[in-house]
């Protein structure tokens, strides 16, 4: 009596051959043996085999044992081997605060199809499901946080896909004036940060105060020659990875 498990297993997965064979006395087990894919050929001698099926479909497995005096018996097991998805991670791998959109992309061959898709930090931790998400990160920025997509079929096979994404830190760029026409107007620079950039990190602040003039220093001064109403900007640039604000 053959034993196969699993009889519908995902390609790459182990399956388990076992056979129990009783004879009435005094016939003998001469030879037995396990032909996994049909082809006639035997693939591992004894009762007992494992074998990993590389390749999707479907496959007869025999098992075949020869007693005293040279009588054959051959049994027939049918398999179906299911294919394996392919998971991919497809980003972000670098993302200006905590709060990131992931994506993923998962294929598996017809006439199955993508089934679920479960995120976990390294670890084991879940942080959500869906093929792509939403999430905000419980770390501060300026760190990397690292993880894993697995992404399973209709048939149950699943496969995974690792990431990595560097968190950054991210400016609210802001500042404030005492105005006065005529005169040399200091702007304080009170733009804040989501996450500290580290020393030398290439920070760097365009200005530009409305009147066709513009500077790049931190706290600038610029004097207005005529009385009117303008539009100061400062954009907050994070240059080693062009984070703005």
């Amino acid at each position: 009596v053959p034993d196969v498990d699993p009889l519908t297993p995902c390609q790459g997965q182990s399956v388990a051959f076992d056979a129990n064979v009783t004879l009435q006395a005094p016939s003998v087990v001469l030879a037995s043996g396990w032909d996994v894919d049909g082809n006639l050929v035997p693939d591992y001698v004894g009762s007992t085999a494992n074998h990993t099926y590389n390749t999707a479909g479907s496959y007869n497995a025999i098992f075949a044992v020869v007693a005293t005096g040279n009588c054959t018996t051959t049994v027939t097991v049918p398999i179906t081997v299911n294919p394996k998805p392919v998971m991919s991670y497809t980003g972000p791998d670098d993302k200006c605060g905590v709060d990131v959109f992931l994506t993923s992309n998962g294929q598996v061959a017809a006439p199955a199809s993508m089934d679920s898709y479960e995120w976990y930090l390294t670890g084991g931790t879940g942080i959500g499901t869906g093929q792509n998400f939403a999430h905000i990160f419980a770390a501060n920025p300026f760190q990397q946080v690292t993880g894993y997509v697995v992404g399973t079929s209709s048939d149950g096979c699943a496969d995974t896909a690792s990431f990595s994404i560097n968190l950054q830190p991210t400016p609210a760029a802001n500042f404030q004036i005492d105005d006065c026409i005529g005169l040399s107007i200091p702007f304080n620079n009170t733009t804040t940060w989501v996450g500290t950039p580290p020393p030398g990190a290439g920070i760097n602040y365009n200005w530009a105060f409305g009147d066709g003039q513009t500077g790049n220093t931190q706290e600038p001064t610029h004097v207005y020659p005529e009385p009117g109403e303008y539009t100061v900007t400062v954009i907050a640039i994070y240059s080693a990875f062009g984070f703005s604000d």
